[in-house]
């Protein structure tokens, strides 16, 4: 017999246990609001901030990452990083429904970070060439790279071409936290 030999922690001066820099975790928070009433959005208007009042069935805050208590304020209406720091990861998958009335509506979303300093971009121009309901699941991801954004908040916002209205199913957040 030979090859693996498992290390004892402690069992001699010269061996250690590797430890994990980072811990991790998630939140899925669902909308109930926008099922009954969807946003508005006015074609050629200004950007329609996306809302979302975790009161939808699903919403998931069970397993945050150590020392994290939440990252969406339902009632700010905006992601707050201010329990992360400069260094952490966020992965957000956005599911929201667009429904057009129009023939070739065409949408942006954008996460406005760092209070709208800059933003992200999270659905580029896409042109829905039909009518009717229109799903997109988009996931993406970003570190948090200043402290002007760990500081600042965090918003989805919608642009359409064209009057369509649109639900929010939801946005699932994972996190990865370095842990110094």
């Amino acid at each position: 017999m030979g090859g693996f030999k498992p290390i004892t922690p402690g069992a001699d001066s010269g061996s250690s246990v590797p430890t994990d820099n980072f811990s991790g975790g998630y939140f899925d928070y669902n909308d109930l609001g926008t099922t009954a009433s969807p946003i508005a959005i006015i074609g050629g208007g200004a950007d329609v901030v996306l809302t979302n009042d975790e009161a939808g069935f699903a919403t998931i805050k069970l397993f945050p990452p150590n020392g994290v208590t939440d990252v969406w304020d339902a009632t700010a209406g905006e992601f707050d990083w201010s329990e992360l720091s400069v260094g952490d990861e966020v992965a957000i998958r956005l599911d929201i429904s667009l429904i057009t009335t129009s023939q070739n509506t065409e949408i942006t979303v954008e996460l406005h970070l760092a209070g709208g300093v800059f933003s992200l971009p999270w659905i580029t121009e896409t042109n829905f060439k039909s009518t009717g309901t229109h799903r997109q699941v988009i996931y993406n991801k970003f570190h948090l790279a200043t402290i002007g954004v760990v500081n600042g908040n965090g918003e989805f916002k919608i642009n359409a071409d064209k009057n369509c209205d649109v639900i929010v199913n939801g946005w699932y957040c994972r996190i990865v936290k370095q842990v110094m």
